[in-house]
């Protein structure tokens, strides 16, 4: 049997249903009033141990989970600041794209 992860490092859950990936990794990303905890999934995986090692890798280099989701307008807006819209598209879009995590905010 597998040991328990730690308080508050997420975890991996079976899908239910005839899925192409039924094993899904579920980081925690705080608390919500009544005391649960808010989970934020990180991606769908085939196997137990390929949704293992995503979430350890998750935990050990966390990135920020809300970069893939910027509308075109607060894409805009960073690159106004940033100067460099290649860069921050290419970090923020095609990193995910390809199965890496994009970099934390302060490097775009």
């Amino acid at each position: 049997m597998a040991m328990r992860r730690a308080n508050g490092s997420g975890n991996v859950v079976k899908m239910k249903g005839n899925r192409r990936k039924p094993c899904g990794a579920r980081v925690a990303v705080g608390w919500a009033e009544d005391g649960k905890q808010i989970l934020k999934n990180i991606a769908y995986f085939e196997s137990r141990k390929e949704a293992d090692k995503a979430l350890a890798d998750c935990l050990s280099c966390p990135y920020d989970l809300t970069a893939t989701q910027m509308t075109f307008k607060e894409l805009y807006e960073a690159w106004q600041v940033s100067g460099n819209l290649g860069r921050l598209i290419f970090f923020v879009f095609f990193f995910p794209a390809l199965g890496y995590p994009p970099p934390p905010a302060e490097l775009l």
